[in-house]
């Protein structure tokens, strides 16, 4: 596996580490964030300005300078959270949140 194959490898287990829901309800239907980080997975260091994405569409960030993001205002469900960046594979994880 080439480096840069294994550079957003690890996104996989940070954002299940680094996930967390906060619950706010809007007309019965409940809403949360998704936050989480990106890092290297070689060199541990953040992964700036790569763009995250779910499926369902949702919105679309970039992670900042320590290569953390959020998501706020997500309806409940599941979601496929995809990272890319220029010179990185890109990585997916499985995200559910339910009631």
């Amino acid at each position: 596996m080439s480096t840069w194959s294994k550079v957003l490898t690890a996104c996989t287990l940070f954002f299940l580490i680094a996930s967390a829901c906060e619950k706010v309800t809007i007309e019965d239907e409940t809403f949360g964030s998704i936050e989480g980080f990106v890092l290297h997975s070689e060199t541990d260091e953040p992964v700036q300005n790569a763009n995250i994405t779910t499926t369902p569409p949702t919105n679309s960030i970039l992670t900042d300078a320590e290569g953390s993001f959020r998501l706020d205002e997500i309806p409940t469900g599941s979601y496929s959270i995809k990272v890319s960046k220029n010179g990185f594979q890109n990585n997916s994880v499985i995200y559910r949140r339910f009631h």
